[in-house]
């Protein structure tokens, strides 16, 4: 049997974001080590249209993302490992 590399895109992709339902800020983690990796995240309302960007500056600590200026919605949180989809989480966006 040939190890084929699938159990890396898995360690990377074990994100975790909190609080869900979010009023004003989104912290989003990775529970296993990601050294040496770059993510950024895209943040889409359901209609497609990205309404937030960044950088993932620490992965495997609490990173702030804030939504306090978007309308109450469900939105879809992106993360990309150098460049490439890694893992879309859905979140809701209380009324403050």
């Amino acid at each position: 049997i040939v190890d084929v590399g699938i159990n890396d895109f898995a360690s990377s992709s074990n994100w975790t974001i909190f609080p869900n339902p979010a009023n004003s800020q989104l912290f989003i983690k990775n529970e296993i080590s990601t050294f040496g990796k770059s993510f950024t995240y895209q943040v889409a309302d359901l209609t497609g249209r990205i309404v937030a960007s960044g950088n993932i500056t620490n992965p495997n600590m609490s990173n702030t993302i804030d939504i306090s200026n978007l309308a109450p919605s469900v939105y879809l949180l992106s993360i990309y490992e150098s460049g490439k989809h890694s893992k879309q989480l859905r979140f809701l966006k209380s009324k403050g």
